[in-house]
Formats: structure tokens, C-alpha cells, sequence
């Protein structure tokens, strides 16, 4: 093992248990230590300055920098946190110094014992971002406030039939009394016969023979819908007609020459617009019939005079501004062509249209009056500008178009609740506002076993809330603890001795344990492994070879020279001479001393034709296969016969 210096020993022990602090714990060690620094100078925030912190991320930052800093960033009247881009709206140069909760205004210096830039009274800030109605209890701190360790207000169950309590911070999903629910369900008429539940009821499964309101559809058996209250209150929900078509009421009103233009409805059609009794002005409302003609009026088929001025009557768009510009007509006044300026859900950016595209289903792809657009705006919409995918040199002509609901490009930067991720919303409707953070926290709990089940948050974990109903023991049984027992406690710690017997046969020295036994220190005599003999000492009863440490002086593979190595175990290696032996043909063998025959020589040999002239390398093993002399080749033959030549005519000349 590795020998670590003292001061590095406390450093890592220290590390070790800081692993687990919560945002809250860490700021305040490094407040107290001198470690923390500020985001916009890096320079250490001492005890003694004056400073600033963020309402959503705690950060803490010198009061002269978040100045500075508020001061150069201001846009619109707003300026952001240097840390998590938060917006505040408040001036930046009113800012004033205060302890942490906010009650004491310009707190003194740290004492040395209490953390810097707190008041030392109570805290009791609303806990942001949870429904908790308790005011923090612990001393002015740095960070977010600790969970709630109070009980939560009454709670009622899915039905609301009775209250119970949790902790004020533990998550809680609801209950289920598990009597009948008995809510009213939609229909307004039958009530619920599910056990109590979470939701919203089932849909009302009673049918009985209905038919609509205006009677074009035959009656059939249709699921329960209670029908609207009559005046007099004597319908049932047994009335056939209970439910509206949707098609249009067309019965003749009591004129009689028109019909109803009216969906499917219930009660008695309403009376004709055009009645000479209920129109007494022009279309437009602003002159009396009797000072645009003698005539009166006696049918509702009679045309209505008009008047020479403008409608202006208000348009169907609802804008208050935007008025009809035709001169006075009768019916609608159709739809609204006036330019109408409308903002991207996060209302950064703003495009003008006419004002009837407003109302267009979603996906629908209007035109927007360029003529009126800034050319950063067509790029933002149309993904070119500096925030979307690539730089555009011109508004293309596809910029001119934008797809309902408008949406820009840019992303929200804010950071969440809980201090760790950012929105990342693009054209966030929260843009400005508090973000609360949707996802699991799903953290390691100090269980080891589960993991947080409760809202991504700040600071530490819950204590895991799972138990067990079994008593838990050691091993052998004697020692245990009784339930209830909370998650990830460990098996008691058992005094007696382990009882598990050894193949050895030797008793246990140690305590009970759950994993496997330790191997057996015994000091006993053993065998050689090698030699069977008994050796001098003893040895530890859990090694399986013993050696006698004697020379091994085995015979080796060649049955000619024996082992030199010390005793060991398992077979001994080869031979490591060469051997001795001469072959037959007088080379010596050159191979590992070996047993048996020597195998054939593989010496080098040269062998000849009888001139000498041709000559071949072969092994002298192989020496037996070939003739005493090779063949003589051609040029043996040529050179002999043209050495007889001049012997012969010697010859022939005597």
C-alpha cells in the first residue's frame, strides 16, 4: 500500500465527505474558507464586501460588479444575471447589500463563526418553484432553502372523502381512500361507481334512445348525455331529444320565410333578424329608417334602406381599432384585410399580416406584408439569419411565408429551478418567467439501492422511503434487527464465531460473515509434492504444494542425465544438452539429448561425377538414395572426346 502524507490524508478524507453537499452546504464552506469567487471580477468574495445575490440561481456576486455589470448589459429596461441569464427588471444602480434573507440591510461583517453576509436570524423565505406553505426555518443561509421537515397541510384523496398528511417535502402522487368515488360524471346526471381514483372519471356508459335537437336524425340509442335545463325543469334525462347534431337547426322561423341558420340547438329558435318591429336603424346603426325613406317597412323580406356613410362597425377579428371601411351594407361585413402586427409566443420578435391570417388553423402557412418586415425578422422566421442554420445574403423569397403558430429561432438560455440545466426551449412562452424543471431527478439515494423519485431540485436527496417488513439477520441467525427496517441497512454485526465447517476439517477464527470464508492459516506439516517425503517445517494449511527445497534429481525425458533444478512441482523440462552420441558416418548429432536412435545426419555433404565436373549439396542421411558417383553430363562428354582427338591422329600420323 502507498504511503500518503498526513496533510494529503485529511485533504482526501475531507473530499470524501463533501461528496455529498447540497449547493447550500457548498456555498457557505466556501464563504467561510475564502474560496468563493465572483463571476464577473474571478476575484475571491471576502467576509467584508458588499454583495449581491441571484433570487434564482444563489449565485453571489460583489455588489460593484453586478452594477457594472447591469449597467452594461441593460436592453430595454432589463438586465440579466451575469451567472444564469436571469431577467430582472428592477435598475441595477438601486441595488443595496443585505444578508441572504433579505431582512437585514447592510449585515456586519463575518465573526469568524458564522457564515459571511448572513444576519444570523431565522430565514424564513417561501421555498420558490414547490407548493411547501412553510417559511424556511433555518438560520439566514446562502443557496436554496433545505427541505421541509414539517407536515404538509390537509390533503384530500382522489374523491375528496377524507384528508391525510405527508411530509411537507416528501413527493407525494395523491391517495385512494378505496371507497366508491361517486363524482358527478360529465353527463351532470349519474355519478361514478369506480373506487376512488386519480383523473378525471370514465365517460358516462348509460345509453338510452335519443334523438337531436332539431329532429333530422331518426332516434337511436345514443351513450347518456344530460340535456340542458328548461325553463320550467321538468325534463329528464330520459327526454328524446337530448343532444345537438351539429348540422344546421333549419326550422322556419315565425316569419316564415326564413329558416333557422343556427347549429342544432335546444329551446325555441329565436326571432327573425330582419322583423320590422326589432329593425328601427340602417345597417350600420346610425340613421333612423324613417329619415331615409317614407316607406314603411311591413315584411322582413322588405329591403332595409341604407345610408351613404361608413359601416364602421367592428370587425369579426375582435381587434378593438379595426372597423369596417365599406359604406353601410346589409349582412356580414366579411372578412378583415387591414395589416395586424402579431408577436412570436416568446415576444421577441414580431411580424405584420393581415389581420383574418391570425385566425387560420395551426400549420397553415400565410403571407407576411414584406414591405413592413425587417430583414433580420425574415431571417429569424425563415431559419437563415445569425440564429439559424446558415448566414443569408438576401431575404429569399420563402422568407416572405411563415408557418402559424409563429415561432422564432432563438433558444432560451434561462436557467431552471434547479439550478443545473438550462430551458433550451426554442421561442419559449416562459421566456422572463420562473422555469420550473420537468425532469426526474433519478439520483443515486444514500440507500445505495433506489434511486430519487421526486422533481429534478437542489441540494441533497429525501432519505429513501422504501422498508423492509422482515427481520434482518446475520448468517448464523443469532444476531438480527426487527422490522420495520429502513432501505439499505446492513446486516447486523454478529459477536459469535463463523459456523460454516472447513473442508480442512480446522475450527473458524473468525467472526460471522455473509461472503466466503477466508482461507485457513493452520500451520500444519505437509508432503513434499515432488519426492512424498515430509519436509522440516510447517506451512499454512490453505497452500496446496509443498516442496522440499532439496535438489529434484529426477530422471529427465532423455534417460541419460537428471533434473538439477530445485524440487519443484509438476513435470521436470527437457533436457537442456545437446547430444553426444557420433552417427554412423562419423558427424555428430546436433540435436537435444534425446532417447532412443539418433535421428538421420543432416550434415552437409557434396558428392560428384567421376570427371568432378558436375557436382550436387545433399544431407548425408540422404547419401544411401544416390549412386557413388553422379552422372557426367554433356560437357563431360565434350571436353573427353575433344581430349582423344589429338591422341588419335598422333596415332594415325605413325
Amino acid at each position: 500500500m502507498a504511503f500518503i502524507p498526513p496533510h494529503l490524508r485529511k485533504q482526501k478524507e475531507e473530499e470524501a465527505m463533501e461528496d455529498g453537499l447540497g449547493l447550500k452546504e457548498r456555498m457557505s464552506r466556501d464563504l467561510e474558507r475564502g474560496k468563493y469567487d465572483c463571476c464577473v471580477c474571478v476575484e475571491v468574495v471576502r467576509s467584508a464586501d458588499a454583495v449581491w445575490g441571484c433570487d434564482v440561481c444563489y449565485g453571489v456576486v460583489h455588489l460593484d460588479c453586478v452594477k457594472m455589470w447591469g449597467k452594461q448589459s441593460s436592453e430595454g429596461g432589463t438586465w440579466r444575471c451575469p451567472k444564469c441569464q436571469s431577467l430582472y427588471t428592477e435598475n441595477p444602480s438601486t441595488l443595496t447589500y443585505s444578508c441572504f434573507c433579505k431582512k437585514s440591510k447592510n449585515p456586519p461583517a463575518g465573526d469568524g463563526y458564522s457564515t459571511p453576509h448572513t444576519c444570523g436570524m431565522k430565514c424564513e423565505r417561501m421555498r420558490n418553484g414547490t407548493s411547501c406553505p412553510h417559511p424556511c426555518g433555518s438560520l439566514c443561509h446562502p443557496g436554496p432553502c433545505p427541505p421541509c421537515t414539517l407536515s404538509s397541510p390537509p390533503k384530500n384523496c382522489f374523491c375528496g372523502k377524507i384528508t391525510y398528511h405527508t411530509g411537507c417535502s416528501d413527493p407525494d402522487k395523491g391517495r385512494s381512500c378505496g371507497e366508491t368515488c361517486n363524482k358527478l360524471l360529465s353527463c351532470g346526471v349519474h355519478h361514478c361507481k369506480d373506487t376512488c381514483h386519480s383523473g378525471d372519471c370514465s365517460p358516462c356508459e348509460e345509453e338510452f334512445e335519443q334523438s337531436c335537437f332539431c329532429g333530422k336524425i331518426p332516434s337511436t340509442v345514443r351513450p347518456c348525455k344530460a340535456p340542458p335545463a328548461s325553463p320550467d325543469k321538468t325534463e329528464t334525462p330520459s327526454t328524446p331529444c337530448t343532444y345537438s347534431c351539429s348540422e344546421l337547426c333549419g326550422k322556419t322561423l315565425k316569419c316564415g320565410a326564413h329558416k333557422c341558420a343556427l347549429p342544432c340547438h335546444f329551446g325555441d329558435c329565436h326571432d327573425c333578424e330582419r322583423d320590422p318591429a326589432l329593425v328601427s336603424k340602417c345597417p350600420c346603426n346610425k340613421t333612423l329608417l324613417a329619415a331615409l325613406s317614407d316607406t314603411t317597412r311591413v315584411k322582413c323580406t322588405d329591403p332595409i334602406p341604407t345610408c351613404r356613410q361608413i359601416c364602421k362597425k367592428p370587425m369579426s377579428c375582435g381587434v378593438s381599432s379595426h372597423l369596417c371601411d365599406k359604406p353601410c351594407h346589409e349582412g356580414a361585413c366579411g372578412e378583415c384585410t387591414q395589416p395586424a402586427m402579431i408577436r412570436c409566443k416568446c415576444g421577441g420578435k414580431q411580424v405584420r399580416m393581415r389581420c383574418d391570417d391570425r385566425q387560420k388553423p395551426p400549420g397553415t402557412s400565410v403571407s407576411l406584408i414584406v414591405e413592413n418586415v425587417k430583414k433580420e425578422e425574415l431571417d429569424i422566421f425563415s431559419g437563415t439569419g445569425k440564429k439559424g442554420r446558415g448566414k443569408a445574403k438576401k431575404p429569399s423569397t420563402a422568407a416572405a411565408t411563415v408557418t402559424l403558430p409563429f415561432t422564432c429561432m432563438s433558444k432560451c438560455t434561462a436557467k431552471k429551478t434547479c439550478g443545473k440545466h438550462t430551458c433550451n426551449t426554442v421561442c419559449c412562452p416562459d421566456k422572463g418567467h420562473i422555469h420550473s424543471c420537468s425532469l426526474p431527478c433519478n439520483r443515486q439515494l444514500p440507500c445505495g439501492r433506489h434511486r430519487c423519485e421526486a422533481g429534478c431540485h437542489t441540494g441533497s436527496c429525501p432519505p429513501c422511503l422504501q422498508g423492509g417488513f422482515t427481520e434482518l439477520s446475520c448468517r448464523c441467525g443469532s444476531t438480527f434487527i426487527e422490522p420495520p427496517i429502513p432501505c439499505g441497512t446492513e446486516p447486523p454485526a454478529c459477536p459469535l464465531m463463523c459456523r460454516i465447517p472447513r473442508p480442512c476439517g480446522h475450527p473458524a477464527h473468525h467472526k460471522c460473515h455473509f461472503e466466503d470464508c477466508p482461507p485457513c492459516t493452520v500451520m500444519v506439516n505437509k508432503r513434499c509434492a515432488s519426492h512424498n517425503s515430509w519436509c522440516d517445517w510447517l506451512s499454512p494449511c490453505h497452500v496446496p504444494v509443498v516442496t522440499c527445497r532439496n535438489m529434484c534429481r529426477k530422471p529427465l525425458s532423455c534417460a541419460k542425465h537428471f533434473c538439477n533444478r530445485q524440487c519443484h512441482s509438476g513435470p521436470c523440462t527437457d533436457c537442456p544438452l545437446l547430444c553426444s552420441v557420433p552417427n554412423p558416418c562419423g558427424h555428430p548429432c546436433n540435436t537435444s539429448c534425446h532417447a532412443g536412435p539418433c535421428p538421420p545426419c543432416c550434415q552437409d555433404i557434396l558428392i560428384m561425377c567421376k570427371c568432378g565436373r558436375v557436382h550436387k549439396n545433399i544431407k548425408c542421411g540422404e547419401r544411401e538414395s544416390y549412386p557413388p558417383f553422379l552422372e557426367c553430363g554433356d560437357a563431360c562428354k565434350s571436353i573427353e572426346a575433344t581430349a582423344r582427338q589429338p591422341a588419335a591422329e598422333k596415332t594415325a600420323v605413325q
